[in-house]
């Protein structure tokens, strides 16, 4: 655009009659119609430009009077359009200006948040009044297309890119009213408006996979906390569960234990009821003969040994017998 700005500069005061500038590419006549602003002749110099470089300046400069036409195309889309056309010429054998068609260039309109997208839409049609269709317009068909591709980029102009991409079926309804309110007056019933692609520009498909890509992956965080969490539960329940069961197996462990204690103090209790007093006597001198081969120096025998031995000394006066201390009423003696 610099460059053209000063190559215009340059030109203008060479050929101080000029014109008009038609220019092959909008970002470039930016500055061709900056140059001619700058030098007053704006209205004066007609400046017309084509092209698919920056469409929203060129769009502002044909606003603001800087520029008198913006012709925009898409190169790669007429030519994969005429290609096709002229396979089918020549494939099809059929009299050289015996058939008549028409290319429509994918339509670029704006969305209300700035994107530039390219839009591909069908119109399905019936003529109601073939005497109108003639005499109310000229080509009714290609004044349909026409008003379809103004009353798009009129409907899209109002609409986010977001809301282009996710309401297809408002849109084609908004497309529908619309243009049944036109067609009408030519005899013409639109019977129905489908798009059927939708191009977002590289840069914003480009954001729109890294926001999938983020999406998926939050999606597969939240999906393995919720793995974890789950097992840490299941974990914890299972440990719980462990925990319960041995500590009623301990409990019921610990019951068992005492109920065999007690079965056998139970017994102990029977034998010892059946025992007479001359083996308890017995037992209580074998006890003796054991603490006797013991090293220390003190003893305490129970009061009860008394009565038990009563039975077997003879009532020696001095309390002794064989060497051993008897206890007597008042407690035990060392």
């Amino acid at each position: 655009a610099a460059k053209a700005k000063a190559i215009t500069q340059t030109v203008l005061k060479q050929n101080p009659d000029l014109c008009g500038i038609v220019g092959f590419w909008d970002g470039m006549d930016i500055g061709t119609a900056a140059a001619v602003k700058e030098a007053g002749l704006t209205g004066k110099v007609y400046v017309a430009t084509s092209g698919g470089g920056e469409r929203r300046g060129a769009c502002e400069l044909v606003k603001s009077g800087a520029l008198d036409l913006d012709l925009s195309y898409d190169v790669p889309t007429q030519a994969e359009q005429m290609a096709g056309m002229i396979k089918w010429l020549v494939s099809s054998g059929v009299k050289p200006g015996s058939v008549k068609g028409s290319m429509y260039t994918t339509l670029i309109p704006i969305t209300k948040d700035n994107a530039a997208i390219a839009i591909d839409f069908i119109i399905f049609y019936k003529v109601l009044d073939p005497l109108t269709s003639v005499l109310s317009v000229q080509d009714f068909k290609g004044a349909a297309i026409n008003i379809a591709s103004t009353t798009l980029r009129s409907v899209v102009g109002d609409m986010s890119l977001d809301d282009v991409l996710s309401k297809r079926e408002d849109m084609n309804s908004a497309l529908r009213i619309r243009l049944d309110d036109v067609t009408e007056r030519w005899g013409v019933k639109v019977a129905n408006v489908e798009v059927r692609e939708i191009k977002p520009p590289p840069a914003v498909l480009e954001a729109m996979t890294r926001q999938m890509s983020a999406e998926r992956s939050r999606r597969a965080i939240i999906t393995e906390s919720e793995g974890q969490k789950q097992a840490s539960v299941t974990v914890a329940e299972g440990q719980k569960q462990s925990s319960i069961l041995q500590a009623e197996g301990e409990r019921q462990s610990a019951e068992l234990r005492a109920q065999g204690f007690a079965a056998a103090l139970r017994r102990i209790l029977e034998v010892a009821r059946d025992v007479d007093t001359t083996t308890m006597t017995l037992q209580y001198l074998e006890t003796l003969k054991q603490i006797g081969t013991s090293p220390s120096t003190k003893f305490v025998i129970p009061v009860e040994l008394t009565s038990l031995l009563s039975g077997v000394l003879n009532g020696n006066s001095n309390g002794t017998h064989n060497g051993v201390v008897m206890p007597d009423a008042a407690g035990p003696r060392k």
